[in-house]
């Protein structure tokens, strides 16, 4: 959407804000309205909140931006539950299109950005303990048990939060027992508890059958979970639903597999290790996966014959009763499966990824805001936003007071000294890692706080560039609106995902020029029955005119009552030559 667009539909101002320090095509930036200068119907924002420099992690280019705001919105109607509902139900995909959306999907985001970043640290260190886990039990190393513990301990947590999360999507009517997600997680808790409790019964080995789909799932779930993440949503999602979407075609590849494998077990080919496992096999290696022995296939071993020289040589086996079938059936297999049915879903995985490419955009909006929507129902989310809320309200209303100011600098030193050795670490550690990324990553310390602070609910947080000081003033989200900042120009990284803003762009503009030509034919339509009037007052005029000529030589010819009739017949004439519409000689486009 163009940003002059943007601009036209909601009134808004603000100074200095030209150009500002962007790498992706939209920023939501959660801020007050300015106060200090109301106007009439203008809506403003503090210059120094919007400073996109101090909230950025990583450093970028100044670029030229727009400005505009969510009408009807603050930045706490984002994070509703009927409003994520709403999105993730919908069925207009066009809806994902729009700035808006992507805008109130992004303030939700940053709102809740502990859940997301707690679910990705927890699969994260899942698969730690699972790594140091399937180590330690192999080589047998006592802490094993400690990781088995932690690995369970994470594993109750996560069974709590489903079974909480189908609780409530079932109270609220919103559950899907046969969606892919809901099917995924189950698998995923219900092998992850068989896993546990049998290497728990078993300390002596590694548990080797469900521990190992264990360790499996855990890293492809730690995948999902970065699904919401812009650096690897856009990317990951469309390559998801390719899958998806191929799976017709996977079911006649696997019916075209059991039938040669059918046949090939009624020829008798093979009888090791068992014949059913063995007909699948060669079946297997030879359409899927193109690797064969014909002899193998046939069902017959080379023998080996000693030689001059005292070496062994391979002699080919005779052919046996079955030759020509067993041949009929692998010449089948391979030009049926392996060459056609492959290179056929090679095409159509290709095709089906560049259309869900198209609609990468879509796609990400959309899972993003069920993530959150499931995120929504977990138990200690209501516990947490409860405490941050009325920590949040009792700090500021300490504050304002001269004996609450110095009571609640009383208690955040008692506190600071209570726990001054907690503190010591974890300052230690949070440091370390913020020296790190800002060594390693080039990571901005300002953005780090700027992150940490919209989800505690401290809103309108910056540094004002005249001062070069941090603002004390913070805006909770029911005050915050939720103002956006969009590039004039697309980013070189997102020219990928624009293709389908191009196709939206190009079908509306047909549309446009179809109505226009329609118009047009219409007007051709009104010129061609003017023509035809004009042409029949011609032919009366001409009538007229001969009667005239004829009635001249006759003795009671009135010459007045004449002149008059053909005066009124040229009046008729000019007038219909004067209703022709006027046509474009060239339509807009």
């Amino acid at each position: 959407m163009h940003p002059a667009k943007t601009r036209a539909r909601a009134k808004m101002e603000l100074h200095g804000l030209d150009r500002a320090h962007l790498r992706e095509r939209l920023r939501v930036v959660l801020a007050p309205e300015d106060a200090n200068r109301p106007g009439q119907g203008i809506l403003r924002v503090c210059e120094s909140y919007a400073n996109l420099q101090s909230q950025n992690l990583f450093t970028a280019p100044k670029v030229q931006v727009s400005l505009s705001v969510v009408p009807g919105l603050v930045a706490s109607d984002a994070c509703r539950e009927e409003l994520l509902a709403a999105l993730e139900e919908t069925a207009n995909e066009n809806v994902f299109q729009t700035d808006v959306v992507e805008a109130v999907v992004s303030a939700a985001w940053m709102q809740l950005r502990f859940s997301t970043a707690f679910e990705i640290f927890v699969s994260l260190v899942t698969i730690v303990l699972l790594c140091h886990s399937s180590y330690a039990f192999r080589h047998g190393h006592p802490e094993a048990v400690a990781s088995l513990v932690l690995i369970g301990v994470l594993h109750m947590q996560k069974s709590i939060e489903e079974f909480c999360q189908y609780v409530t999507m079932c109270w609220k009517l919103r559950l899907r027992l046969l969606n892919f997600d809901n099917g995924a997680d189950m698998s995923y808790i219900i092998i992850g508890w068989g896993a546990i409790l049998r290497q728990a019964l078993d300390q002596n080995r590694l548990e080797k059958p469900f521990m190992a789909i264990f360790s499996a799932m855990a890293w492809l779930r730690a995948l999902y979970t970065l699904r919401g993440e812009s650096w690897m949503g856009p990317r990951l999602l469309p390559i998801l639903s390719a899958l998806k979407d191929t799976l017709a075609f996977f079911i006649v590849t696997g019916t075209c597999i059991l039938a040669a494998t059918h046949a090939y077990y009624n020829l008798q080919l093979r009888e090791e290790p068992i014949p059913t496992y063995g007909a699948f096999l060669q079946v297997m290696r030879l359409g899927i996966f193109g690797d064969f022995d014909l002899f193998e296939f046939e069902g017959v071993d080379p023998t080996y014959k000693l030689g001059e020289g005292e070496e062994w040589e391979p002699q080919d086996p005779e052919p046996g009763a079955t030759f020509v079938w067993a041949h009929a059936l692998f010449y089948f297999t391979g030009i049926g499966i392996a060459i056609l049915l492959m290179n056929l879903l090679i095409g159509v995985l290709g095709q089906n990824f560049e259309l869900y490419q198209d609609q990468s955009a879509m796609l990400f909006q959309r899972a993003r805001a069920k993530m959150l929507l499931e995120l929504q129902a977990r138990p200690w989310r209501h516990c947490g936003s409860w405490f941050i809320k009325h920590l949040r309200e009792l700090t500021s209303q300490m504050r304002k007071s001269q004996f609450g100011c110095v009571l609640y600098w009383l208690c955040v030193g008692a506190l600071v000294m209570l726990l001054l050795p907690c503190w010591l670490a974890l300052g230690s550690c949070v440091a370390a890692v913020a020296v790190l990324c800002r060594i390693i990553f080039q990571m901005q310390l300002s953005g780090m706080f700027y992150s940490v602070a919209v989800p505690l609910g401290y809103c309108g947080s910056g540094y004002d560039d005249n001062s070069n000081h941090k603002i004390d003033e913070y805006s909770s989200p029911e005050k915050s609106k939720i103002w956006v900042v969009l590039r004039w120009e697309a980013p070189m990284e997102e020219l990928r995902s624009l293709r389908s803003e191009v196709k939206i762009h190009v079908k509306s503009m047909q549309g446009e020029l179809e109505k226009k030509l329609q118009g047009v034919d219409e007007k051709l339509k009104g010129v061609e029955n003017t023509l035809q009037d004009l042409s029949s007052a011609q032919k009366e005029m001409e009538k007229s005119l001969e009667q005239l000529t004829n009635e001249q030589n006759c003795p009671n010819f009135d010459m007045e009552s004449k002149m008059e009739t053909l005066t009124s017949l040229v009046r008729q004439l000019i007038l219909q030559g004067q209703s022709v519409p006027e046509t474009e000689s060239h339509p807009e486009g």
